[in-house]
């Protein structure tokens, strides 16, 4: 992996706090492939992964072209020859086949405006698929949110936006992988996958996604009564350009 350093102060230092870059990749390419993209590489001949930093979770998709505002991240992507761009704007209307969009939209200021874009560059019956944290506003707080959160979702108020910008929901999901980057560490990458491929198996069902999101959100109660944060739950949403 080239210029792992110069990525370091990107996204306002982000990758600092990453003890090793590596497993980073392969634990969200991974995580990309299976619960965003369905274990399904191909998603047409232009997939455009949206703020897509530096390109981990689409490390598995073909035909994707990630596209990052931040100059260091697009450095350490061409070095290694990761197709990126800084805007959307390049792109014509009507000519891309999927957009991505992986925890984006609750740190832009005007998120409607965003899917009215991807909309307009979408081909028809174009795909959108979304990921966002699902968040637990459990304590009265004066904090700011220090992961540089504005908005915070749930699927019925990101569902009605779709449709009031005309878009089909097709698909949503509620998962959860706490414990993943760990297995990753401490057992490595084969034992990694077959723990991902299991968790990715009973996460098809529903009844044991609704099951883990309430061990979560109690499991996320308690460690904050102790002072701790543990990472959100995220909701994935399918759509389609009408």
């Amino acid at each position: 992996m080239k210029n792992i350093k110069n990525i370091e102060n990107s996204y306002n230092g982000h990758y600092k706090s990453i003890s090793n870059i590596e497993i980073h990749i392969k634990k969200f390419q991974y995580l990309g492939y299976y619960f965003h993209f369905k274990q399904n590489p191909n998603w047409g001949k232009k997939v455009l992964d949206f703020g897509g930093r530096i390109g981990e979770k689409t490390r598995l998709i073909n035909n994707v072209i990630v596209v990052e505002i931040d100059d260091q991240a697009r450095k350490f992507m061409k070095k290694n020859k990761i197709k990126c761009t800084k805007r959307i704007d390049s792109f014509k209307d009507n000519s891309i086949d999927t957009i991505y969009a992986s925890h984006v939209l609750e740190h832009v200021d005007n998120p409607a405006m965003y899917l009215a874009k991807f909309y307009k560059k979408l081909k028809k019956e174009g795909n959108l698929i979304i990921a966002l944290p699902v968040e637990f506003p459990v304590f009265e707080t004066k904090q700011i949110d220090t992961k540089g959160h504005i908005y915070s979702w749930n699927l019925r108020n990101i569902n009605t936006l779709l449709d009031k910008l005309n878009f089909r929901v097709e698909e949503n999901y509620i998962y959860s992988y706490l414990g993943m980057e760990f297995i990753l560490k401490t057992f490595g990458e084969k034992i990694f996958l077959v723990c991902l491929k299991f968790f990715y198996f009973i996460n098809r069902f529903k009844p044991i996604r609704f099951l883990l999101s309430i061990s979560i959100f109690f499991c996320k109660l308690t460690l904050e009564l102790l002072g701790l944060r543990v990472p959100n739950p995220e909701i994935v949403i399918y759509a389609k350009k009408k």
